[in-house]
């Protein structure tokens, strides 16, 4: 059936006002003018004016292929029968091969479809918008004139029809929710992680320090972490300052690092475990938050090398795992006090130590060295290096 509105205007107002709101048309989307089209070529006016050329944008498209929609039910509520034997109609109304004249009446739109034209109308907005703001980006860089068109939604192939576009409006619409869902989620675990405990200082890698106050802090490590240290067992100690539990975080409140720290008698805290998830040891990526905490806070390492990674000669932290890789090296005639113990530390190879000097003694056992290159060049007290896969002793100590 052939459908003629004999107030077809009403729908261009009635869609235009779904684009618009309150807001007036500006006069240049209905001006076909040459300076219309001179100021589309200006990226910088395209910048300054996004907002109305992305409307304009979905205007043309609202005016063709929505408005297409209205027409193809006869059926539709909002579509009312009008009488053409009736006087006082336009002249075409009498006309024999018209065909079926209908008024629209807005009022009977019903509400799915006003919702689903708003989700479309969203959609397709921030579909034009990032065209407009490529294209205008690209022409700027390149210094050329930018070639927006005003049609590009109405000739996409991708929205023809009612049903195609509505498809991809419901579709990124859903994508919305689950990032919005994703964002609420973030919020409340960054919220949650920061339940009694005490910021402590910023830390290398967008990492933090946490120490942590009562048995819910330390069941939330605990459950994050992988590891025991909430559900009980540490509680009472935390609770009496006997133990002192610090961890490191990122930027959304995940912990990555979990720090025992113990005070002994001369008042030193000393670090009795260093545990990344899992009771694994922390990744490499977090170990200069691991090195940064432990010498800010001047802490003693007292127990759990093999998680820690780190070294400590003439009051200087090393990461082992950096100095294995060559990333640091250690000072010429640098001096090690007391021993060094590099043992059942699974390594493949030594860190380059031979700059240094070992008044006490160097402990490289239980390895899986295939050589000692890298050894200190003297050491004072004993040296061991058994239990490995050595072929020789080249690369021993000199002294």
């Amino acid at each position: 059936m052939s459908i003629n509105l004999i107030n077809s205007g009403d729908l261009n107002k009635y869609l235009t006002k779904i684009i618009y709101s309150n807001q007036e048309v500006p006069h240049w989307v209905s001006d076909k003018s040459s300076e219309s089209q001179k100021n589309l070529q200006s990226p910088d006016w395209v910048k300054e004016h996004r907002d109305e050329v992305v409307k304009a944008i979905l205007l043309q498209y609202f005016k063709k292929r929505i408005r297409m929609y209205f027409y193809s039910d006869s059926n539709a509520n909002y579509l009312e029968l009008v009488d053409t034997r009736k006087p006082g109609l336009p002249e075409w109304c009498y006309y024999a091969d018209v065909g079926s004249v209908f008024r629209f009446d807005e009022t009977r739109v019903p509400r799915y479809l006003q919702d689903e034209i708003l989700e479309i109308r969203d959609y397709l907005y921030a579909m034009a918008d990032k065209y407009v703001v490529d294209t205008a980006g690209l022409a700027k860089e390149t210094d050329k004139i930018s070639k927006i068109r005003l049609d590009y939604l109405k000739s996409n192939n991708e929205y023809t029809s009612f049903d195609m576009v509505l498809a991809a409006a419901k579709l990124w619409h859903e994508k919305l929710a689950k990032k919005g869902g994703k964002t609420r989620k973030d919020e409340e675990f960054y919220k949650k992680s920061l339940e009694d405990t005490q910021f402590i200082m910023p830390l290398p890698g967008n990492t933090f320090a946490y120490r942590l106050l009562t048995p819910r802090a330390l069941d939330f490590e605990s459950d994050n972490m992988g590891h025991c240290v909430g559900r009980g067992y540490y509680d009472v100690d935390v609770l009496i300052d006997e133990t002192r539990i610090y961890s490191i975080r990122d930027e959304r409140g995940e912990p990555h690092v979990t720090f025992e720290v113990k005070e002994p008698e001369d008042s030193v805290f000393v670090v009795k475990q260093c545990k990344g998830k899992q009771n694994k040891a922390p990744v490499q990526k977090y170990m200069d938050a691991v090195q940064t905490l432990i010498e800010k806070m001047g802490w003693e390492i007292g127990g759990d090398l093999k998680n820690i990674g780190l070294l400590k000669i003439s009051e200087k932290y090393y990461n082992l795992q950096a100095l294995i890789d060559g990333k640091v090296q250690i000072p010429e005639n640098t001096v090690c006090n007391g021993d060094l113990d590099l043992s059942e530390l699974e390594l493949i190879k030594l860190p380059d130590l031979s700059n240094l000097t070992v008044n006490g003694s160097f402990d490289c056992s239980e390895n899986q060295l295939t050589s000692l290159e890298g050894a200190p060049k003297e050491v004072g007290g004993g040296f061991d290096c058994s239990e490995n896969q050595l072929t020789s002793l080249e690369g021993a100590p000199k002294e």
